[in-house]
């Protein structure tokens, strides 16, 4: 008897999805759409799959997750469809809800996590960036500065 998948409710993991082999519908067919819009805005109601689909596109296109592509994209329209740019970029990735929204510290939270997420990128493709470039980024000391 096939066992019936989990819904994965409120998850927006793609990976941690795909690995516990839950509920997933797959909307890879639209990648090479999206690959072709040069603007791209999603306006959907909550709990529609936004985040879901951004995760989905992060591990696409992410450089270091290239090797892992069958793995990730078991049963759906991309693994037999792959576009030229699977794999092909460093992804950054922000997560805006997880700052503080107090007055007196949504300024400093949000260069204090925007710091985060730019050394967390310089750390994961830093054999993409060139030594020199990388010494210069790390002595930058607010976000603005390191963008």
């Amino acid at each position: 008897m096939q066992k019936i998948k989990r819904i994965p409710y409120g998850m927006s993991d793609f990976e941690a999805i795909n690995a516990k082999n839950e509920y997933y519908v797959d909307k890879t067919m639209f990648i090479p759409k999206l690959e072709k819009t040069k603007f791209i805005f999603f306006i959907r109601p909550r709990r529609f799959g936004k985040s879901l689909l951004l995760s989905t596109l992060n591990s696409y296109y992410d450089i270091n997750k290239g090797d892992r592509f069958e793995e990730f994209y078991q049963n759906t329209w991309i693994l037999e469809n792959p576009t030229e740019e699977r794999a092909s970029y460093m992804v950054m990735s922000f997560n805006f809800s997880l700052i503080n929204t107090e007055k007196d510290k949504v300024q400093s939270d949000f260069n204090n996590y925007c710091l985060l997420v730019l050394d967390h990128f310089l750390y994961k493709y830093e054999q993409y960036i060139p030594k020199k470039t990388l010494k210069v980024i790390q002595t930058k000391e607010t976000a603005h500065e390191k963008l």
